[in-house]
């Protein structure tokens, strides 16, 4: 097997065929990306028709509560969504957008999706 490996913008990839995989495994990437509609479109046109996307996120509640004090405290709502800015990593700010499963989910006429337990 021939394999190629492209490094880009998940709004902007070059070369990516369109209805040609089975199925599209994102693992934490989807918080990533600044177009989520950009990105979900590229996504959906390279799946062949009625095939499956695969993706997963933490949950929610996770990047929202804080340990201080012997205690859990929430220090924002999990269902907000938006753009937040974190501690940087090598002297890099990092920017995390913040989405909803529902907005994800949601991108695609229910018809068009699988959910899968």
């Amino acid at each position: 097997m021939d394999y190629q490996f492209n490094e880009a913008s998940m709004e902007e990839i070059p070369g990516l065929p369109l209805d040609h995989f089975d199925k599209s495994l994102s693992i934490y990437a989807l918080g990533w990306t600044v177009n989520l509609q950009k990105s979900l479109t590229n996504i959906y046109r390279s799946l062949k028709p009625d095939e499956v996307l695969v993706l997963s996120w933490e949950h929610p509640i996770h990047s929202v509560v804080e340990y201080t004090e012997d205690e859990l405290k929430f220090r924002c709502s999990y269902v907000k969504e938006g753009i937040e800015k974190h501690e940087s990593w090598r002297n890099t700010p990092i920017v995390m957008h913040n989405r909803k499963a529902s907005t994800i989910l949601n991108y695609k006429k229910p018809q068009t999706l699988k959910l899968l337990n």
